[in-house]
């Protein structure tokens, strides 16, 4: 049985207090804000005068900050225990009141792009406007996808349906599916998000399968439910990129993320290039292993028996705070002043969202959820969420709100930076081959789920977008079929493609925040260069990366990356990220 909220230690558990010390506080703060947007309508017409226009940007930066303090204490709230209904009303209403903002304010917009771009540009040069410049210039961008102002209304109505998808799926998945205990030796074990993981690292193979085919099982029990939720979530990426008059919903996303398109293309020939190394990884592990066959079970269990990390939950975070020390005493305080001052949420309890994520905030230091079990991948977890925390809390001290908060596209930078230099930490320190072993196979493990993997979702969303838009089908078989041949280019034919896993991407939660995931593999891709960079001790390598990790969205992501020496537009990242994974399966085949 999962223990309950209450009986987890204070020390582990978030301090929502910095962000919302009251429920009272929390309803004089929505009150202030329905006032305040009871102000927007008389601006109507009035924003081609740079008075107003001014007044009105300062209006709805006030309303933003407010609303954020609202949106983030709900969603926060909700997240630690989704069965408590009284938190998911709260969430609705923030909802229900953001979505009441954009229909209010979606005037503005229209107005705003309808200026003449000569106009926006020379005042987007005047002092007063200098918050406010990105806003202006990205107005002249938007010109041909903003509609007119009784559209931009209805679809802002609109907002809260378009949301349902990925809400339903969230429910789904963390309250409606109710997985079958697991067996071992020791007799049963509960099987949820949090222990699933740590069973496929586990070294019995059988605890392995039985956790593999009855986790899956209760996805497929929910496949036609599921199903339909996900094709409502791409008809619904389809359709507001057609609206919006964009070649595709790919299109629609890259142009909201301010990235060329050519870069997600560029990511899914690269990879897909280098299917090989997988495929070569495969075979290593399976005949490591000493198996006959291998499963997509085996993939996550350790090859060097015995050196796994399982470490209480403070000696994780002593691990990595030694590890980032090359990122130097700056980083290393606010580091301390987040575990410190209870920014996480560590432990699993009744009801809590699954995984792990940093919440960013311009009024508040940022928030983290974990899960943590003793694992290695949890460990790694704490570095990768706090590498977003530091990121955020840096770009709120660095730039005003409008330019604070980083694209996505970005977002996993800092993250799996501090995931390498954990790595490397581990690997340079240790005298005891069987350790370092160990960390070879984490390393290439990263590889193949960060880079691989995650490429491999991009290119099944890309495909399942594609078959929206060319009336294609969309059915749980259609998916199923499309996802196994993907499966099999990226893994490759001697691993056991079963029935279960042709039904993954029924589980994936980042499909319902469509074409998030091949982030993942820019992050990493982007993170080996500044890493190693950081640790070769490359000229203004530390210091140009915390430049970047001060930028917030001064500038387009990847104008920002070329800050921290990454080019994303070149092969060259690319390039030196597959060389390191040929150095290090080389590295790990000569000692193995």
């Amino acid at each position: 049985m999962a223990v309950g909220r209450d009986e987890i230690e204070d020390k582990y558990k978030w301090d929502l207090n910095d962000l919302m010390p009251s429920l009272k506080e929390y309803d004089e703060i929505f009150s202030e804000v329905e006032k305040l947007v009871a102000n927007i309508p008389k601006y109507r017409g009035q924003l081609g005068e740079r008075k107003k226009m001014l007044e009105y940007f300062k209006l709805s930066d006030e309303i933003e900050s407010k609303v954020e303090r609202l949106y983030v204490y709900s969603h926060l709230k909700v997240d630690e225990n989704q069965n408590i209904s009284e938190n998911t009303a709260r969430k609705a209403k923030v909802y229900a009141l953001l979505v009441k903002i954009e229909e209010i304010s979606s005037f503005a917009s229209v107005e705003i792009t309808s200026l003449d771009a000569e106009f926006l540009r020379k005042t987007a040069k005047l002092e007063e406007f200098s918050v406010y410049d990105l806003i202006l210039l990205r107005a002249i961008e938007e010109k041909e996808h903003i509609l007119s102002e009784n559209e931009e209304k209805l679809l802002a109505g609109l907002g809260e349906i378009f949301n349902t998808f990925h809400d339903i799926f969230t429910l789904t998945d963390n309250v409606d599916l109710k997985f079958e205990d697991v067996e071992d030796k020791d007799g049963k074990k509960p099987l949820n998000h949090s222990t699933y993981s740590l069973y496929l690292a586990d070294g019995d193979r059988d605890l392995r399968r039985d956790a593999y085919n009855k986790y899956y099982a209760e996805y497929i029990q929910n496949l036609n439910h599921i199903t339909a939720t996900y094709v409502g979530n791409v008809k619904t990426d389809c359709f507001l990129a057609k609206t919006r008059k964009f070649p595709s919903a790919l299109d629609k996303a890259m142009f909201s993320e301010e990235v060329d398109k050519k870069v997600y293309l560029t990511l899914l020939e690269n990879i897909s290039e280098n299917c090989k190394y997988v495929h070569e990884y495969i075979s290593l592990r399976k005949k490591v292993l000493k198996l006959e066959n291998i499963n997509f079970y085996d993939l996550y269990v350790s090859m060097v028996e015995g050196s796994e990390l399982k470490l209480e939950y403070e000696d994780a975070v002593e691990l990595v705070k030694k590890a980032l020390l090359p990122l130097g005493e700056d980083y290393a305080e606010i580091l301390q002043k987040g575990f410190q001052d209870r920014w996480v949420d560590v432990f699993y309890n009744e009801g809590k969202r699954s995984g792990a994520y940093s919440f960013g905030s311009n009024s508040c230091h940022p928030y983290v959820l974990l899960n943590y079990e003793k694992t290695s991948h949890d460990v790694f977890t704490i570095a990768h969420e706090m590498g977003h925390a530091i990121h955020s809390y840096w770009s709120s001290e660095n730039q005003p709100s409008t330019k604070a908060s980083y694209k996505i596209f970005v977002a996993e930078v800092a993250s799996t930076v501090n995931e390498v230099l954990l790595l490397k930490h581990l690997i340079s320190s240790t005298d005891d081959e069987k350790f370092k072993k160990f960390c070879l196979n984490y390393f290439l493990d990263m590889f193949r789920t960060t880079i691989f993997r995650q490429t491999m979702f991009a290119e099944f969303e890309a495909k399942a977008h594609e078959m929206c838009e060319n009336g294609e089908e969309m059915t749980k078989d259609s998916f199923s079929r499309e996802y196994d041949l993907l499966n099999r280019k990226y893994y490759g034919e001697e691993i056991v493609h079963d029935d279960n896993i042709k039904t993954e991407w029924a589980r994936i939660p980042h499909f319902y925040r469509s074409f998030y995931v091949y982030k993942y593999a820019t992050g990493l891709i982007s993170a080996i260069s500044i890493a190693y960079g950081i640790l070769e001790n490359k000229e203004g390598a530390v210091e140009n990366y915390k430049k970047f990790l001060k930028s917030g969205c001064s500038d387009t992501p990847t104008n920002l990356l070329k800050i921290a020496g990454v080019d994303l537009e070149t092969d060259e990242p690319f390039q030196k990220a597959m060389n390191v994974m040929i150095e290090t399966l080389g590295e790990l085949k000569s000692i193995l």
